[in-house]
């Protein structure tokens, strides 16, 4: 309760920055959100340096924000889950997997729609 009556009142300033705390411990320790945040960029730019085409390389980016999110999501309910429940369980193990799935999805999206985008850049060469 202590917590969220500190977290309640904080100026905007105040939240950006635990926000962006957040963010830097995520990187710093775990892969998966690097490895995301690598792939998503690489791919955005390579799509853009074969097309020159600026709302492609919108696109690509929103795709790899929205992936980096959902791991960010996923990595905090893990992170609550082992919290509450450090023993293995059943339930646990499929919330995790739920929130993983979501994860997943957003990278098959953007990986198909990646396809997709090099296959029109290479038919209209």
């Amino acid at each position: 309760m202590a917590y969220s009556k500190r977290m309640k009142n904080r100026s905007d300033i105040e939240r950006a920055q635990s926000a962006a705390e957040g963010v830097h411990f995520a990187f710093m320790t775990e892969l998966g959100v690097k490895k995301l945040s690598i792939v998503g960029i690489t791919l955005s730019l390579l799509l853009f340096f074969w097309s020159r085409d600026w709302s492609l390389l919108k696109q690509s980016f929103t795709f790899t924000a929205l992936v980096v999110f959902a791991e960010l999501i996923n990595t905090s309910i893990e992170h609550i889950c082992d919290y509450v429940q450090p023993e293995k369980e059943r339930v646990i193990k499929k919330a995790k997997d739920i929130a993983a799935g979501a994860t997943f999805t957003l990278v098959c999206t953007f990986l198909l729609i990646t396809v997709v985008d090099i296959i029109i850049i290479l038919i209209n060469r």
